[in-house]
């Protein structure tokens, strides 16, 4: 169980930092669990009992996951933006220059 656990979680995109089975406990070289954040790593643990527990590292979710919040941010400001400038526009051509033009008619 825990060779093939190992063996079917070494190309996905939240590599395995630790695996602790049984008496057997495995960690990865590459990546120190005390180096990640809380939101950086997910521990998996069975249901039915405690002998099992496999660790990932979320560093690549949690980055493309900041990347959109930045790209979401920018558009809202956009949107925004543009919205504030059609309305400023569209008050000035229908509130502000009707009223000039018939304060020009009365002087």
């Amino acid at each position: 169980m825990y060779c093939d656990y190992l063996y079917q979680h070494q190309n996905v995109g939240t590599p395995l930092i630790k695996i602790v089975a049984k008496n057997l406990t495995w960690e990865s070289d590459l990546i120190s669990i005390t180096d990640l954040r809380a939101s950086e790593k997910d521990a998996i643990a069975l249901e039915d009992s405690d002998e099992f527990l496999a660790i990932f590292d979320l560093r690549s979710v949690t980055r493309m996951t900041a990347g959109l919040s930045i790209v979401r941010t920018i558009f809202v400001c956009v949107v925004l933006t543009t919205g504030s400038l059609y309305f400023s526009k569209d008050a000035h051509e229908i509130v502000i220059l009707p009223i000039e033009q018939m304060i020009k008619k009365v002087n």
